[in-house]
C-alpha cells in the first residue's frame, strides 16, 4: 500500500532513500506530471537530516514554496 504522499512511484523514492537508484535526477528535481487532471511541476529532493524545505520559483511572481516532507529520511516534494 502506498502510504507516501508523492507523485513519484514509491519504489524509485526508496531506492533515492537507500542510495540505490540508478539515475536519481530521473525523480529528483522538476519534473512535468498530470495532477488531478491538469498539467502541473513536482520538484522533488532527497535532503537527509534537513527538517524544512522550500522550492524557490522565479520569474515575475518569484516566490517560495514550502516543500512537504513525504518520508522521514528527507523526501521532500511540492506540486
Amino acid at each position: 500500500m502506498n502510504r507516501l504522499k508523492t507523485t513519484a512511484p514509491v519504489d524509485d523514492v526508496y531506492r533515492i532513500i537507500h542510495t540505490d537508484h540508478h539515475d536519481p535526477f530521473q525523480i529528483l528535481g522538476p519534473h512535468l506530471i498530470s495532477h488531478d487532471g491538469a498539467p502541473a511541476c513536482a520538484i522533488r529532493a532527497f535532503l537527509p537530516g534537513a527538517a524544512h524545505a522550500w522550492a524557490v520559483l522565479g520569474g515575475p511572481d518569484a516566490r517560495e514554496v514550502p516543500m512537504e516532507r513525504v518520508h522521514p529520511d528527507g523526501f521532500f516534494e511540492a506540486v
